[in-house]
């Protein structure tokens, strides 16, 4: 269980970039990988935007903390 079993399956065909099986029983089979190499530029942004988004939810959430502790009767 949890490993690749090749069992009632077969490969079609094959080139350089993909590879087709045929199976003779009906489950789900997917790989999905990126061939290219990662873009720099794109991980920079990405890390950017996800490092504000984590500095403003935990601003918010001290707002959110210091309004309950101010408010709380």
């Amino acid at each position: 269980s949890g490993n690749w079993s090749e069992d009632g399956c077969r490969v079609s065909w094959t080139n350089e970039t993909m590879t087709n099986c045929s199976c003779d029983h009906m489950t789900n089979f997917a790989l999905l990988m990126s061939v290219d190499q990662p873009n720099l530029l794109d991980n920079i942004i990405i890390d950017t935007i996800s490092h504000v988004g984590c500095i403003i939810s935990i601003v918010a959430l001290m707002l959110t903390i210091m309004i309950i502790a101010v408010s709380w009767k």
